[in-house]
């Protein structure tokens, strides 16, 4: 690591960061930290920043990312067809955020604006990702769907987060971390739904879709 406490204004640093954090020391990580920080609280506003959005976070025409798209739009339909009370709140999901091959790269594209204050956000927070030692939080893992964020502007998070919802639900509803083999199997599924009908439902209120 640099000793520079500005070594963080190298964008090459974000790298060095994530890297570090694996094979470091107490004192190394909580440095580490520190710079991770305040690296992700900057706001999204010189070029270098700016292009390395563009190129890692707005490739829409990529092979990968059509085959992301059919594979969202297949699993909308599944969760239509294997649960009736998300039938109406889905389809409207579909066709005004899943089936625009863009929804990715609009919503990127929010925080290019200039007057829109944006820092990294995870993009995949929940429990699994979180770890803990002595009841305290010592890490946050799992950063591959990072993405420029908001800190203020919840509404504009909201079609993203119901795409990744989504796709959470149908997944894991059709895997071990849901079907345990246990009485409380339809339970768990049956409250993942719910909270999919929830956020999809709001969604669809803020943004007055019907």
């Amino acid at each position: 690591m640099k000793n520079d406490e500005n070594w963080i204004g190298d964008f090459q640093g974000y790298y060095l960061i994530l890297e570090t954090l694996n094979q470091s020391g107490d004192l190394e990580q909580k440095k580490c930290k520190c710079n991770m920080c305040y690296y992700f609280a900057r706001q999204f506003m010189n070029e270098c920043i700016n292009s390395y959005i563009k190129k890692d976070f707005s490739q829409t025409n990529s092979p990968e990312f059509r085959d992301y798209t059919t594979m969202m739009i297949s699993m909308n339909q599944m969760l239509i067809n294997e649960h009736s009370e998300l039938a109406n709140c889905l389809t409207v999901l579909h066709d005004k955020v899943i089936q625009k091959k863009s929804w990715y790269e609009d919503y990127m594209n929010t925080y290019q604006a200039e007057d829109m204050i944006s820092v990294y956000t995870h993009g995949d927070l929940w429990a699994p990702q979180i770890l803990w030692k002595n009841g305290c939080i010592h890490g946050i893992v799992d950063w591959a769907l990072c993405h420029p964020g908001s800190l203020e502007d919840y509404k504009s998070t909201l079609p993203y987060t119901c795409a990744q919802s989504m796709f959470a639900a149908a997944m894991w509803s059709h895997s071990t971390v849901l079907l345990k083999g246990g009485k409380d199997d339809k339970e768990r599924i049956k409250e993942i739904t719910m909270r999919l009908k929830s956020i999809v439902e709001e969604t669809i209120n803020s943004y007055q879709w019907i």
